[in-house]
C-alpha cells in the first residue's frame, strides 16, 4: 500500500492512517538541517519492514500512556541515531509518552537541533512526558 504523507502545517487534522513509520537521519541529513519523514498506514500490518539491518528503537504516541496514532522509529542501531521534526510536521510538539523497544535511553528535546530543554527516558515501559509534554521537536537514542 502506498504511504499516508503524515507532514502536514501546523493545526492540521491527525495523519490519515494511525501507524506511522520513521528512520533515522544519516549524519550528513544532519549537518544539512534535514528533518525526518513520516510515513503513515491505516493498520499496522501494512507499515513496511524496512531496509534489512533496521531494528525498531521506539514507539512515539500522541496521546498519553501509549495508544494510536503512533509512530515506530527506526534505525540500524541506538547508538547515535536521531530523529528532527520540522515546525509543520504533524508530529512537532505532539509527542505524550514513547516506549522504548531496543535503546535503553532517549532524550527527548524541545528544539529540532537537539540542545536545550529535554527530557530523558531510561525505561522500557510507556513513559508519559511531563517537562517536554506535547513540545518535543526532537529525539537522541543511546544504546
Amino acid at each position: 500500500a502506498a504511504p499516508i504523507t503524515a507532514a502536514a502545517p501546523a493545526g492540521a487534522d491527525e495523519p490519515e492512517g494511525d501507524y506511522c513509520v520513521a528512520y533515522a537521519l544519516t549524519a550528513a541529513e544532519i549537518e544539512a538541517g534535514a528533518f525526518t519523514e513520516v510515513e503513515c498506514y491505516a493498520t499496522p500490518e501494512e507499515i513496511p519492514q524496512g531496509r534489512s539491518a533496521d531494528i525498531d528503537l521506539a514507539i512515539i504516541y500522541d496521546g498519553t500512556g501509549g495508544g494510536s496514532p503512533s509512530t515506530v522509529l527506526r534505525a540500524a542501531s541506538c547508538t547515535g541515531a536521531k530523529f528532527a521534526f520540522s515546525s509543520t510536521d504533524w508530529w512537532n510538539d505532539k509527542i505524550s509518552s514513547t516506549d522504548l523497544v531496543s535503546c535503553g535511553s532517549a532524550k527527548h528535546y524541545v528544539s529540532a537541533t537537539y540542545t536545550g530543554t529535554h527530557e530523558l527516558v531510561t525505561t522500557s515501559a510507556v513513559f508519559n512526558f511531563t517537562t517536554v509534554n506535547n513540545l518535543i521537536s526532537s529525539i537522541e537514542y543511546a544504546p
